[in-house]
């Protein structure tokens, strides 16, 4: 391997190990081509699409980003002997393709202020409750004091957005490349996309259904831009806040 010092040149190394196009890779990994291409680029990606794209290419995420480390996850394989309660205790470390997280924020009661589905124009259809009249919460681990929830309706987002689902909204985090967003605009209209771009006052948005191409926006009509943190399962949805 040779001019392995970005992680465009490890990306496309190991896109080119596995034998796929940008596209291929894409679609494997749940992210847009524009994304990968994005990368390949040179551009700044954010780190819910690298890790993607570390899983399904079954390379360590901390040689991805920094180049450090094994390449791929079967390479940290080991076993060792701990000594410490017990003199055989073995340890098989990262035998799979999972690595040990950093701690998870705390969690906390999300207000769901609404409901969201794909409408037939690749837009988004936001159904707010009065205020005050929020539809329960979801538990969610997140910092931002002003995260909220919408419920998904419909099975135009489908399959990285579920009906029956939620999204988990943090307005105060600054979305990065590569980042699913909810955008207003000052026309009224709501958008569920994913952000490819931000330069010389325009705004570039890819769909989350692949029916819909690129969406370029003027910067001076965008209202906000609001990242989607996550997704929530039914399960996550309390009526109440935990006390």
């Amino acid at each position: 391997m040779s001019d392995m010092n970005t992680i465009a040149t490890r990306l496309k190394y190991l896109r080119d190990r596995k034998g796929w196009t940008q596209t291929q890779l894409a679609v494997v990994a749940d992210v847009s081509q524009g994304t990968v291409g994005n990368i390949e680029a040179g551009k700044r990606a954010g780190k819910g699409s690298l890790i993607k794209l570390a899983r399904v290419l079954d390379a360590s995420l901390d040689w991805l980003i920094d180049g450090e480390g094994p390449m791929l996850i079967s390479e940290w394989i080991e076993v060792q002997a701990r000594l410490v309660d017990e003199p055989d205790q073995v340890l098989i470390r990262n035998q799979t393709n999972v690595e040990t997280a950093d701690s998870l924020k705390p969690k906390k009661g999300v207000p769901v202020v609404g409901e969201v589905k794909g409408g037939s124009d690749g837009y988004i259809d936001e159904l707010q409750y009065p205020e005050g009249h929020g539809d329960g919460f979801v538990d969610y681990p997140t910092t931002d004091a002003n995260a909220y929830a919408l419920r998904v309706r419909g099975d135009s987002m489908h399959p990285r957005y579920r009906a029956g689902e939620y999204i988990v909204i943090e307005p105060s985090i600054e979305p990065q490349t590569g980042d699913d967003v909810v955008v207003s605009t000052t026309d009224g209209r709501k958008l569920l996309k994913e952000l490819n771009w931000q330069r010389d006052g325009e705004i570039q948005l890819l769909s989350v259904n692949n029916h819909y191409g690129p969406l370029t926006l003027q910067s001076c009509d965008v209202m906000s831009i609001h990242l989607v943190a996550g997704r929530a399962r039914r399960s996550a949805f309390v009526k109440e806040v935990k006390s």
